[in-house]
């Protein structure tokens, strides 16, 4: 049951001001005063406190909010206590906007309950006087306005807790929030929970939909041979194939440039090594050099049982041997006569991927780059450090990994940070983690061994939060003991500064201070602990410094910036601070040895990009465009870039995020704000040499043009002047909604497998506007389905399986298909108590039970499985795709 009078305070449903209702106080209150919960009344807290959160809707005409049914319920058989304790949880969402984040506080007093904003996603709630004991089957209910929308479970964070008044009691997770299904989080199930403003185009896939949008027969397709694919493949079917058996198989080479590779191909293909090779040989992999390739070009021959492997670079060789071992497991070891000849579109192919909102291992990680090597990647950027976290050690100031590497339940932030994104109250989840230098070295081992150059990122200014945190941890510790000069030596901010400002994701306080010396003499010992770990395995080259989403105010009344705005008039200007921010790390940066790099943000002076000559003391300047949403006017950013001579990496968000879900569905793992779904697909489809030609929806669905945003003439987009900029183009997952290995897997599969084709080998599709990509699609999705999956499986690597189309046959049948060729279907009667299996693209009678079944899409070996979906025997009227 609940209760009557349970709190509301959804002021916009009313058309009321949240500040004007009488019963609703900006830390006007006090929350009760008194002992504490004993341990053993936390534990039983956390047992039967039943939370659940709805969303109840997005559409609210005055502002753009959204608003969400929190209910405290009692499973248990004792009162939940009217006093002694206090929960946290997390919104990625500002609560009460216009009320957090406070200039003086960030307490909201409501219905005898009060709710702080921490910081970041972090809120508490507590009781105050006059809350009442929640009787066991009873609960409380609380309608919570919330920024923007929310159409998406993972939107919500696990792990939930509650903490005692007594500040020695150990805090303990809420138990119906601890699992990473996100049970406690109710369906989406209308209009206004799933769209998220009047006018959202976009509503979950039926399995009608999905039978559409997959539909086509594998049978007549042909399947890529070789994934990316090369740009000259001859094979000639009329001659005998030669039979590849590893054991029976050697690999020779007499150039010395090539010698490390012999050992790798013994350990990927099972062969071994030979000295010398007879004049009637056979059944040898020959490495041969030649100059006339392209840097990382290579061909290899295959003919009369011999297999020769020619390129002028250790990478070019590496590369070959990724074809030769596609091709064996493409054709079960009975490859034709061929000869490919190859080398790639661009130099940079790149996946970036966040550890600091959560860890990820490097088992994880030498998954990834192991993964990326076979598709003929070769950057890895990472971003080690946010406002949640800073992965790495750092020779010489412990404090960051001490406490910047470790979340718990400490808010004045002396022995870890604060608990973001679903971590929890204790350091043994994903909030918690950092690369020591062994771990680091090893990983660079790795990623040279695959031939993937390894990129570290240190956000700042912004995004700092730990790194502020982890530096006034270490002054209060050297401040303690007299030691005044060495604390302050690295501080980050002016103590005289009292800003108040709030990142995009409402981090307060989180942006380095630029006009402090201190704030440059951390900066040098990074950039040299980092660069002394690289040294012997694979040097530092560049320094990613971020650089994105400064929050507006940051610094405004720092005195320490006020007197140097003073002595220095040119900084007296948009950006004018970031800018002499970026000017001394490109200095530093060229006084190392090493090249700049950053996100478009960071190099720009509020109009245009900075002049690269003066930050490219090393010859380029390298920068990821990110900001392509048509509607927001920056789609000619890196066109921009390129023409004022950076070296440009395309990061689109609108098809390279993929933090973003994979479809438009609520049970779809992602964030949306740049696009509602990226598949693979749109990975595929992208246009890396004609940006424009990938305007084509707007965020709401409705479709889009280039002249829409552009103009008939185009005077509305940029032209590139300089192509030769454009350098390449990488991937990127920001991690907020991504806490284990599994659901990294599949957030990066195997939509990396499309970006390394699209990174690698330009399309005949790309070259006119109006062409599609249909037929090359089909080629690789069955490549993927028949071959590709089998290969990631084997290094482990779980991707994600998409779910199945259906639909149903005027007989009573239903037909079935997958994205893929090779994956299977089931489907279930019986509520997903039993499934059986269904026979993709044929009629399959079946039992039906209620009018519907579930169906779910299967791996090849039937061990793994796609989300289930529902196929209603009448189904519901088909949206359009």
């Amino acid at each position: 049951m609940v209760e009557k009078g349970s709190v509301t305070v959804l002021l916009a449903l009313l058309g009321l001001s949240l500040l004007t209702n009488r019963r609703v106080k900006c830390a006007a209150g006090s929350s009760i005063s008194g002992e504490g919960l004993s341990q053993k009344d936390l534990d039983a807290l956390a047992e039967k406190l039943d939370i659940k959160v709805k969303v109840v809707t997005n559409i609210i005409p005055s502002a753009p909010n959204h608003v969400v049914k929190l209910t405290l319920g009692n499973h248990g058989n004792e009162d939940i206590p009217k006093q002694g304790w206090k929960m946290y949880f997390y919104s990625m969402f500002l609560l009460f906007p216009g009320v957090f984040p406070g200039f003086h506080h960030n307490d909201l007093d409501t219905e005898h309950v009060r709710i702080n904003m921490v910081q970041g996603d972090l809120y508490s709630l507590a009781p105050m006087a006059g809350f009442q004991p929640i009787s066991p089957g009873k609960s409380v209910e609380f309608n919570i306005s919330a920024s923007l929308w929310s159409v998406a479970r993972t939107d919500f964070m696990p792990r939930w807790y509650v903490t005692s008044d007594d500040v020695k009691i150990k805090p303990r997770i809420v138990k119906c929030t601890a699992s990473e299904d996100l049970d406690f989080v109710q369906p989406f199930e209308d209009l206004l929970q799933r769209k998220r403003w009047k006018g959202d185009q976009y509503e979950p896939f039926t399995p009608e939909v999905r039978m559409e949008k997959l539909r086509f027969s594998p049978e007549n397709v042909v399947p890529k041979f070789v994934i990316p694919t090369p740009k000259s493949l001859q094979i000639n079917e009329d001659r005998p194939t030669t039979s590849f058996n590893k054991n029976t198989w050697k690999v020779y080479t007499s150039n010395g440039l090539f010698s490390e590779m012999t050992q790798y191909i013994k350990d990927e293909l099972g062969v071994s090594i030979t000295d010398t090779i007879t004049p009637t040989y056979a059944n040898v992999i020959v490495l041969s050099y030649a100059n006339e390739f392209e840097k990382e070009g290579y061909a290899l021959d295959v003919k009369n049982s011999i297999i020769t492997l020619t390129s002028k670079d250790a990478a070019g060789m590496f590369y070959a041997v990724q074809t030769l071992s596609s091709v064996i497991s493409g054709t079960k070891g009975r490859i034709p006569e061929l000869r490919v000849v190859d080398a790639p579109r661009f130099r940079w192919r790149g996946m970036q991927i966040d550890v600091a909102r959560n860890f990820h291992s490097v088992v994880d990680i030498k998954r990834l780059v192991k993964a990326m090597s076979m598709y003929k990647m070769n950057v890895l950027h990472l971003h080690l450090t946010d406002d949640e976290g800073w992965r790495l050690v750092i020779d010489g100031l412990p404090e960051l990994t001490q406490v910047g590497g470790k979340r718990c339940h400490d808010l004045s932030e002396t022995e870890c940070l604060i608990p973001q994104l679903g971590s929890g109250p204790f350091p043994d989840d994903s909030g918690s983690g950092f690369y020591n230098a062994a771990e680091y070295k090893e990983l660079l081992s790795y990623a040279k061994k695959h031939h993937v150059k390894v990129v570290p990122e240190f956000e700042m200014p912004g995004h700092s939060h730990a790194a502020v945190a982890s530096m006034e941890s270490r002054f209060r510790k050297l401040n303690a003991t007299g030691n005044c000069t060495a604390a302050s030596q690295f501080r980050l901010k002016d103590t005289r500064d009292s800003s108040f400002y709030a990142s995009v994701q409402n981090w307060m306080h989180d942006a380095i201070n630029p006009c402090i010396e201190s704030t440059y003499r951390f900066i040098g010992k990074v950039m040299d602990s980092v660069k002394a770990l690289h040294a012997d395995i694979q040097p530092l080259e560049i320094y990613h410094f971020g650089g994105d989403e400064v929050a507006h105010g940051a610094w405004a009344t720092s005195d320490a910036c006020s007197r140097f705005l003073r002595d220095n008039p040119p900084y007296r200007v948009t950006h004018g601070l970031k800018n002499y921010f970026v000017s001394r790390l490109a200095k530093m940066a060229s006084e190392r040895g090493l090249k700049l790099a950053g996100w478009e943000d960071g190099f720009w002076d509020g109009y245009d990009p900075l002049p690269v000559e003066d930050l490219n003391r090393q010859g380029e300047v390298y920068v990821n465009p990110w900001n392509n949403i048509w509607e927001w006017g920056s789609g000619s950013n890196a066109y921009k870039y390129a023409n004022a001579g950076y070296k440009v990496i395309l990061s689109q968000a609108t098809n390279l995020y993929f933090d973003h879900p994979q479809e438009p569905d609520p049970e779809e793992r992602g964030l949306y704000w740049a696009a509602r779904y990226i598949d693979t697909r749109n990975v595929f489809d992208f246009r890396p040499e004609r940006l424009y030609d990938n305007i084509r929806v707007d965020r709401s669905g409705f479709r889009m043009a280039k002249k829409d945003i552009c103009g008939y003439d185009m005077s509305g987009c940029t032209a590139l002047e300089k192509p030769e900029n454009i350098i390449g183009m990488q991937g990127a997952l920001w991690s907020e909604t991504v806490r284990t290995s599994d659901e990294l897997d599949y957030m990066i599969f195997p939509r990396l497998v499309a970006l390394a084709e699209r990174a690698w080998h330009k399309a005949a599709f790309e070259e006119a506007t109006n062409v599609t990509s249909d037929d090359e699609w089909k080629s690789f999705a069955r490549a993927v389905g028949e071959r590709e999956f089998a290969r990631l499986e084997k290094i482990g690597v779980k991707y994600r399986i998409p779910p199945p189309g259906g639909r149903v046959l005027p007989t009573g049948q239903i037909e079935v298909s997958t994205t893929y060729p090779q994956l299977g279907v089931q489907y279930s009667a019986d509520d997903g108590v039993t499934w059986q299996n269904i026979v993709p693209n044929s009629a399959t009678h079946i039992t039906w039970n209620n009018g519907d079944v579930l169906l779910r899409a299967t791996n090849a070996a039937g061990t793994r499985f796609s989300r289930a979906v529902k196929l209603s025997r009448v189904p519901d009227v088909i949206p359009s795709v």
